[in-house]
């Protein structure tokens, strides 16, 4: 069994900054979400269950993708959203 990196975020050091995008695009197959970061103790999220299989299937209807109507900032472990955001 083998696998690949397929896209996702990644860590970003304290006053540094990172983009990010929230979409990736999967093609047909089985995937498996998991998280590497650390806690306290300096073991992986990952042995304590955060992890989750799932798989991709493919549609005769794909839909679009849906239009941007705002951008949301993940600012020193806090979320910056514009006002207008519901």
């Amino acid at each position: 069994m083998h696998g690949t990196l397929e896209g996702g975020t990644a860590l970003v050091a304290a006053g540094e900054t990172s983009t990010a995008d929230a979409v990736v695009q999967l093609a047909e197959g089985r995937y498996v979400l998991i998280c590497f970061v650390e806690n306290a103790q300096h073991e992986p999220h990952l042995a304590h269950g955060m992890l989750e299989p799932f798989e991709v299937t493919p549609t005769d209807d794909p839909a679009p993708m849906p239009a941007v109507d705002a951008e949301v900032a993940l600012v020193d472990f806090g979320f910056e959203a514009p006002d207008s955001l519901a």
